[in-house]
């Protein structure tokens, strides 16, 4: 006589977790909107700097729709136009390279972080 084994022991019996049994892998299709998608390359181009939190409040705020941080890092994803961030020691040096001194010591500079 053959005894069948019951759902909650069959997951364990070939070595998966009950999860892995149970789920059923999903694919969820998102389209992107032009104009947001436009006005977040706009924005990102002109400041690299901006990070997906701020470049959604500037996007909320030219079009007028409420747009999350997500839907950002999606955009960002899916167009796959994500340029590094520039770090502070990047635009220090940029900074740097904009002002040429005439003579010696002409040009001081002053870090008032620590203040």
């Amino acid at each position: 006589m053959q005894r069948l084994m019951g759902l909650a022991r069959s997951p364990k019996y070939v070595s998966i977790s009950k999860c892995a049994w149970y789920c059923k892998s999903k694919t969820r299709e998102v389209r992107l909107d032009r104009g947001i998608a436009d006005a977040v390359y706009r924005i990102s181009a002109k400041r690299p700097t901006y990070g997906a939190h701020r470049i959604a409040t500037q996007v909320s705020r030219e079009t007028g729709v409420r747009v999350n941080r997500k839907q950002i890092q999606r955009i960002y994803r899916k167009t796959g136009y994500t340029d590094p961030q520039k770090t502070k020691n990047d635009i220090i040096d940029t900074k740097r390279r904009l002002f040429k001194p005439e003579a010696p010591n002409r040009l001081w500079e002053l870090d008032i972080t620590y203040i």
